[in-house]
């Protein structure tokens, strides 16, 4: 069986990159309790679902005591079940 390899246009992997690096951002922001910083962030297209090997930046949020930043992602619309 023939391996393939993944291919992406540079206009695509350009925009991977640029969310991977805002998804990065809100992780920091979360951790520094700033919500101002994550409301501009989720602005920007940054995701209050994703999921890294923490978890969702919500689950962050709670595991670490992040009281600002919990509430900031719920009226961002973080799914509290994901």
């Amino acid at each position: 069986m023939e391996k393939r390899e993944r291919y992406y246009e540079p206009e695509t992997f350009k925009k991977i990159t640029a969310q991977i690096q805002l998804n990065a951002e809100l992780i920091a922001a979360i951790e520094r309790d700033d919500a101002p910083a994550i409301d501009a962030l989720v602005e920007k297209g940054a995701q209050v679902d994703t999921i890294n090997n923490q978890g969702t930046p919500l689950i962050i949020a709670i595991k670490s005591n992040i009281t600002n930043a919990v509430m900031s992602l719920l009226q961002n619309r973080a799914n509290p079940l994901s």
